[in-house]
């Protein structure tokens, strides 16, 4: 990580070069020993500056860097979340089709017990005998 850093603030520094070379030269022989004492202090503070900002933008991204980081571990594990989630739904959507059929059985069972019932008492009556079943 440092290696790729290192190699991009040379690249950078490349690119500068590379730029000023095509600037034209001014030649301003007329200058003081003051003013260029005074040019060389204002550049000193201004790399000075330049590199405090390189060190926060390097500390950020390594903060934007440990924060992927652990947004992509949290997806890891939202999505392990989600796929056990999604094979409960399916037990229970399964569980529930079962107990539907279990149900829907009985209930055809409890139809045919009132129709024997029905019967029952029917020939009962027809017989002259009291009813054995109450129903609705």
């Amino acid at each position: 990580m440092k290696n790729k850093k290192v190699i991009d603030m040379i690249l950078l520094r490349q690119q500068a070069e590379d730029q000023i070379a095509l600037q034209p030269l001014e030649s301003d022989l007329t200058m003081s020993v003051m003013d260029i004492l005074k040019l060389s202090h204002e550049l000193s503070v201004h790399q000075i500056e330049l590199e405090m900002q390189n060190e926060e933008l390097l500390l950020r991204n390594e903060e934007i860097e440990k924060q992927a980081l652990e947004l992509v571990l949290v997806n890891k594990k939202l999505t392990l979340q989600n796929k056990e989630m999604n094979e409960r739904t399916l037990e229970l959507i399964k569980k529930s089709k079962e107990l539907a059929d279990f149900n829907n059985y009985y209930i055809g069972q409890e139809k045919e017990i009132v129709q024997l019932k029905k019967e029952v008492n029917g020939l009962l009556e027809k017989t002259g005998s009291k009813i054995k079943y109450l129903l609705e």
